[in-house]
């Protein structure tokens, strides 16, 4: 179950950063996950769709990182 909840994580960060490419976004540092940004959102309302739990600053920060490791990757092909 975790494993599904993971790889559902991963799926929805690289749909977000196909459309990113798509919309021309070339820079890296323009990838930023603040808490009422679209990504933010998008994964909110996956896992916590009753908002029963508070967001950590540190799921915003590994949701960056995964972000920008999977826009380099893509870039990269």
């Amino acid at each position: 179950m975790v494993y599904l909840k993971i790889l559902k994580f991963y799926i929805k960060i690289e749909k977000y950063v196909r459309r990113c490419f798509s919309e021309s976004i070339q820079n890296i540092d323009d990838l930023i996950v603040i808490p009422n940004c679209e990504l933010s959102r998008i994964l909110n309302l996956h896992y916590n769709r009753s908002n029963h739990i508070n967001i950590s600053i540190s799921f915003k920060e590994i949701a960056q990182a995964a972000l920008k490791e999977l826009f380099l990757a893509i870039q990269q092909q």
